[in-house]
């Protein structure tokens, strides 16, 4: 991918707004599970801003630090490569950088986007200048620079989570997508000519299919899920999970109430985006469901697989009664926590399904099949 920032403002309306759009993009897409993003409209100080609840090494960030980025598209046209730092620039920085902390007083990293990457030599050191004005003003913080090599290492690294967005800001090959309503609709012509899909009548496959690309309904299905969910969480006892159990191993009712716990946890985290609308809005947000609380549920589901029972010779038969009710209560519902989030999950891929492979012998109605569903469905 060919990084060309003339081709990025042919590709925008603004340049300025296109190059913090690309920064935000690329931000978003690799640092999304650290934290959460803040990129409202007049951000003071910085353009967007990441509170971080997940420690992220590579930021130099802890949980409750701030990160923030700063873009300005200083293209150095003689140079492309280098952006200047000149006393101006380094003055209009330093003004940011203040508003910044007025508004993040908790930042930690600041992250400075450029075209070209500034020069650091004899016998100015702009580099070292500035970050020595902003450590006079906050001694602790990081001073972090992406330019045109960073965001070609990003692409490099990342190459299939950012190409969409490389090609967005830098194709000279544009599609928008007028263009491809407008190709679907001559296409659609073309095989109604040419396959009568108007007399076609359609069978089981059709149902089948259409059934995992109707994105509506499979919106619908998920807002009910999602209500479904909502309201099965902290629904228990609380004596359910009070109880001092003498009938189970201490480390595996600990790590019951800890499966109940994470999956309430993550309920509650997929029950954010119930209001909104678009089922795609609704994928991204539980594409973004913290991956280590995901992985901790899955490693003690697989440690509990099977109780770890202790001899209840010597407890009376009815606390022994009472705890089996207990325990079997704090199981049903972490089996439906469980059975709603998997569903839950299941709908999302078939929404970020890309495409729907269908396969057949020769003269079985592939493209029958394609058109139909293309012209009724």
């Amino acid at each position: 991918m060919n990084i060309s920032w003339e081709q990025l403002e042919k590709n925008t309306e603004s340049k300025e707004i296109g190059f913090e759009s690309f920064n935000f993009q690329i931000a978003s897409a690799v640092y999304k599970s650290y934290g959460r993003f803040e990129y409202d409209y007049n951000t003071p100080g910085s353009e967007f801003y990441l509170k971080i609840t997940i420690a992220c090494p590579e930021l130099c960030a802890e949980p409750g630090d701030t990160v923030g980025w700063q873009a300005k598209f200083w293209i150095n046209r003689s140079d492309p490569d280098n952006t200047s730092f000149d006393r101006p620039h380094r003055e209009e920085l330093i003004e940011g950088f203040k508003k910044t902390l007025e508004y993040k007083n908790n930042l930690k990293t600041w992250i400075i986007c450029t075209p070209g990457r500034p020069a650091n030599t004899a016998p100015h050191y702009v580099r070292n200048a500035l970050e020595s004005e902003l450590r006079k003003i906050k001694p602790d913080i990081e001073v972090t620079y992406w330019n045109k090599a960073i965001y070609e290492a990003f692409y490099h690294e990342y190459t299939e989570l950012l190409a969409p967005i490389y090609k967005h800001y830098f194709s000279a090959r544009f599609i928008g997508f007028r263009d491809i309503e407008q190709y679907s609709q001559r296409r659609i012509k073309r095989l109604n000519r040419k396959y009568d899909a108007d007399i076609y009548t359609p069978g089981k496959a059709d149902k089948e299919v259409k059934e995992l690309i109707d994105i509506l309904s499979l919106g619908k299905e998920m807002h009910a899920r999602i209500s479904t969910l909502k309201e099965g969480l902290r629904k228990i006892d609380q004596n359910v999970l009070a109880c001092e159990y003498v009938t189970v191993e201490k480390a595996y009712i600990d790590d019951e109430r800890e499966i109940y716990d994470v999956l309430n946890r993550i309920g509650e985290y997929i029950s954010d985006v119930e209001s909104a609308t678009d089922p795609f809005l609704i994928v991204d947000h539980i594409l973004n469901c913290p991956k280590p609380m995901i992985k901790r549920v899955n490693e003690l589901l697989r440690k509990n697989r099977n109780g770890r029972h202790i001899s209840s010779a010597n407890v009376p038969e009815e606390i022994v009664q009472h705890e089996r009710r207990y325990l079997s209560e704090l199981r049903d519902h972490i089996n439906d926590l469980l059975n709603n989030i998997n569903i839950v999950f299941k709908l999302e891929e078939k929404i970020s399904r890309k495409s729907v492979h269908i396969f057949g012998t020769a003269g079985t109605g592939k493209t029958n099949l394609a058109a139909n569903i293309l012209c009724k469905g």
